[in-house]
C-alpha cells in the first residue's frame, strides 16, 4: 500500500507540528568542543536562549546528518541508495528526459514522526529526476511516496535503468547511500526586523558561545544569522534560503507548508559552519569547518544549492511543490 501524494491526513495538522515537536538537547554546551569527533553528529547548543530576550517566532527542525554507509535494512531511514519498492509497482521515469527517478530520502515514522504521515502509513520516500527542469528553476524534479511498511510485499532487488554508468552521468545529483542520524533543534525566525539589535545583544552577552565556536571578530557583527536557522538537509523548521524566499500556493488556493530541504552541504556553509558544523567535522585553526573531513551525500546542486520542498496537507492527495536555489 502506498500513497503517491495522496491519503487522508492525520487529525494532527502539519501546522501544529512545530509547537509539538520535541526539541531535544543537542549537546551539553559545557562539554561540547568543535572538532571533538563526538558521535553521533551533533551541533552546538548555545548557553543563551535568545527568545527569552526578544519575541521571536521559533520552530523545531530535524537535521538528518547523512553519513556515507551501506544501509542493509531496505525499510530503514536513509539518504540515497535503494528504497523499499514493491515488485509489482512500476519504477517512475521522467517524461521530459526519459530517465529514471532516483531515491534521495527515505524516512520512517519511528525515526522522524515530525513528518505529516497520513493515517496508517509509516514510510516516506522522496525521489527526483536529476536533470534540470524549468518548473523548479533548473533543479531536479521531485516526487514523493507515502507507504505502509507492512503492506509492501516483495521488494525490487535492483532498480531498473540505474547503474554505474547512470550514476557516473550525474555524479553530484545522485546522492551516496547514507545512514541518517536525526538531531532535533530549535530554530528562530531568520529575518526579524531588529536583527542588528539582536546581534549586538549576542556580542555583548554571549561571548562565551562565540569564543567556544572560535568565531572570528569580523563575523560577529552578524551574529544572529549564525544562530537562527540550520542550513543542512533537514525536515521542518525555517527554510534557510540561498536567494529570496518563495511561498508556493496549492491549486486548492491555500498556501503550502514548508516540508524539508535537501542541501548540497550538511556541515554548514562558510559563515554558518561555525554554528552548524557538527561534532564529527574537523575544523581549521580559525574554527572554520573542513567540508571534506566527512563523507556524506556527495550532492552538489549547481553552485552548492538547495532544493526546498513544500506540501499541502489540506488536500487529500498531499500535493508537493519544490524549488531549487543556488548562489
Amino acid at each position: 500500500m502506498y500513497r503517491e501524494q495522496t491519503g487522508q491526513p492525520r487529525a494532527l495538522s502539519y501546522e501544529q507540528l512545530p509547537s509539538l515537536m520535541p526539541a531535544q538537547g543537542n549537546s551539553d554546551p559545557s562539554t561540547w568542543r568543535p572538532d571533538s569527533g563526538a558521535w553521533p553528529p551533533r551541533t552546538y547548543q548555545p548557553h543563551f536562549d535568545i527568545t527569552t530576550q526578544f519575541p521571536l517566532a521559533t520552530k523545531n527542525a530535524v537535521l538528518l546528518h547523512p553519513r556515507r554507509k551501506h544501509v542493509a535494512d531496505p525499510l530503514a531511514s536513509k539518504v540515497g541508495g535503494k528504497p523499499a519498492w514493491p515488485v509489482g509497482e512500476e519504477w517512475p521515469n521522467c517524461d521530459n528526459h526519459q530517465k529514471p527517478f532516483v531515491l534521495v530520502i527515505q524516512l520512517t515514522q519511528n525515526d522522524v514522526p515530525e513528518l505529516p504521515f497520513p493515517m496508517n502509513l509509516d514510510l516516506f520516500q522522496l525521489l527526483w529526476c536529476p536533470d534540470d527542469h524549468v518548473a523548479t528553476l533548473y533543479g531536479p524534479l521531485v516526487i514523493t511516496r507515502w507507504r505502509s511498511s507492512t503492506s509492501l510485499g516483495s521488494l525490487l532487488k535492483s532498480i531498473p535503468w540505474i547503474d554505474e554508468k547512470f550514476e557516473a552521468e550525474y555524479p553530484e545529483q545522485v546522492p551516496n547511500e547514507c545512514a541518517v542520524y536525526p538531531e532535533r533543534i530549535t530554530e528562530s525566525d531568520p529575518t526579524p526586523e531588529n536583527i542588528d539589535e539582536i546581534s549586538a545583544w549576542i556580542n555583548e552577552n554571549a561571548k562565551e558561545d562565540l569564543d567556544a565556536l572560535r568565531v572570528l571578530p569580523g563575523y560577529r557583527e552578524d551574529a544572529y544569522s549564525l544562530f537562527a536557522e540550520g542550513p543542512g538537509t533537514k525536515v521542518g523548521g525555517f527554510p534557510s534560503w540561498v536567494q529570496d524566499p518563495w511561498e508556493p500556493s496549492c491549486e486548492c488556493g491555500r498556501d503550502m507548508q514548508y516540508l524539508l530541504t535537501v542541501s548540497s552541504d550538511d556541515v554548514g556553509d562558510g559563515f554558518s559552519g561555525y554554528r552548524w558544523a557538527p561534532s564529527d567535522v574537523r575544523r581549521d585553526e580559525t574554527g572554520l569547518r573542513i567540508p571534506d573531513s566527512i563523507e556524506g551525500s556527495g550532492l552538489c546542486l549547481g553552485d552548492a544549492g538547495r532544493v526546498y520542498v513544500f506540501i499541502c496537507t489540506h488536500c487529500e492527495s498531499l500535493p508537493i511543490s519544490s524549488i531549487f536555489q543556488c548562489s
